[in-house]
């Protein structure tokens, strides 16, 4: 079984998952968190959570195909594309602070922003519980939504939307 990243004694526990999971280029951090130059592809591996805390990725982080409930572990910053499709996820807290290209989120029961995430390119959420308002949005707003949804309280806790938080919000920043 798998340790949980808080739950790790010495470094040598982080070095043999990397070994495990075919991470290189790593460096660990005095927290126990990782920062990888290169690619992280963890997809597929029947995960239930994110085996090590990563902290920078240079290029692509991939957890698409598993089982997470939750991406807590996952890097605070992606300097490629995050993919996090085809779990069951239900919600963003642990995500990455900033994708520097695209966020694919598809296909998991989520239905609320609950973090904030800035994405520099494209958002996919098809296949996700989202309300058509949003799954119908503009990449444009798509991208303050996820960055600044947050602050503006827009997401009710069943998922619903407050309009009004919502219109003001684009209103904010002339879209």
């Amino acid at each position: 079984m798998i340790k949980l990243f808080e739950q790790f004694n010495n470094e040598q526990e982080i070095h043999d998952i990397c070994k495990k999971y075919n991470i290189e280029n790593y460096t660990i951090n005095p927290d126990g968190s990782i920062d990888v130059v290169g690619n992280i592809d963890l997809s597929e591996r029947n995960l239930k959570n994110i085996p090590l805390k990563f902290n920078k990725i240079s290029g692509n982080f991939d957890c698409s195909i598993n089982k997470l409930t939750t991406l807590e572990g996952c890097p605070k910053y992606v300097g490629g594309t995050f993919r996090c499709s085809h779990n069951k996820l239900t919600s963003l807290k642990g995500s990455p602070i900033i994708i520097e290209h695209d966020f694919y989120l598809s296909n998991n029961p989520i239905s609320i922003i609950d973090s904030s995430i800035e994405v520099k390119i494209t958002i996919r959420m098809s296949g996700t519980n989202f309300d058509d308002k949003i799954k119908n949005l503009s990449q444009d707003k798509l991208r303050i939504l996820f960055e600044h949804g947050i602050d503006y309280d827009i997401f009710r806790k069943d998922g619903s939307i407050n309009d009004s938080r919502l219109e003001r919000l684009f209103k904010d920043f002339d879209l």
